[in-house]
C-alpha cells in the first residue's frame, strides 16, 4: 500500500524535477560527507578563502579610502581573522564569511541541471569569481562602516549584504535557465 502510494507520487512529478531533485540531494550529500570528513578537519579551503577575504578587504580599503592605512591581521585558533586597520580592529571575518557556502551552492544547482558540460563549466567559474568580488567588496564596505561607527552596522551586515548577494546568485541561476531555453532541443545532454 505506502510503495504504491510512493509510486503514484513518484509518477505525477515530471521527470526533469525528479532529476533536478535526485541531483541536487546526491550533490548535497556529497558535499557534506567530503566537507565535513575531509575538508573541515584539515581547515581547507576555509583558511585560505578567509585569509583571502581578508587580505582583499585591506587591499580595497588602502586602494579607495586611504593608501596610507596601516593594515595588520591577527588569526585566532578558531580561524577567524580579524583585520585592523590603523590598530583599530575593523572587521572580523569567519570561515562562514568567506562565501565557501555560496559557491558550492551557486555550482551545485547549476550541476542539478541538464545543461552542457562547457557551460555549467562557463557559468561557475563567471559566477565564483562574480561572488569572489561583491564578498571582497562587502567585506571592505562592513570594515569602513564600522570605522565610520555606524549605528545599523548589524542590520546592513546580516540583510542588507546578504539579500544583495542571494539576489544576485538567484540572477545568475536565471540567466543560466534562459541560456538552456535558447539551446535546440537536441543540444540538451543528459550530464
Amino acid at each position: 500500500m505506502e510503495s504504491q502510494l510512493i509510486n503514484n507520487l513518484r509518477s505525477q512529478i515530471p521527470p526533469e524535477v525528479r532529476y533536478f531533485l535526485m541531483r541536487g540531494l546526491l550533490i548535497f550529500i556529497a558535499w557534506q560527507v567530503l566537507y565535513y570528513l575531509v575538508l573541515a578537519p584539515t581547515g581547507i579551503p576555509d583558511r585560505q578563502l578567509t585569509d583571502v577575504t581578508a587580505k582583499s578587504t585591506a587591499f580595497l580599503y588602502q586602494h579607495l579610502v586611504d593608501k596610507n592605512t596601516r593594515v595588520d591581521f591577527t588569526t585566532r585558533p578558531d580561524g577567524i581573522t580579524t583585520v585592523y586597520l590603523n590598530n583599530r580592529a575593523s572587521i572580523s571575518i569567519a570561515d562562514p564569511c568567506n562565501a565557501l557556502g555560496l559557491y558550492i551552492l551557486y555550482v551545485g544547482i547549476l550541476f542539478c541541471f541538464r545543461a552542457p558540460l562547457k557551460r555549467k563549466i562557463i557559468f561557475s567559474i563567471m559566477g565564483c569569481v562574480s561572488i569572489f568580488l561583491l564578498n571582497g567588496i562587502r567585506c571592505f564596505l562592513l570594515a569602513w562602516l564600522y570605522q565610520k561607527k555606524v549605528h545599523f552596522f548589524d542590520f546592513v551586515h546580516h540583510y542588507i549584504f546578504s539579500t544583495i548577494i542571494y539576489v544576485f546568485i538567484f540572477c545568475m541561476w536565471v540567466w543560466f535557465i534562459k541560456k538552456m531555453k535558447n539551446d535546440p532541443p537536441n543540444k540538451t545532454v543528459p550530464a
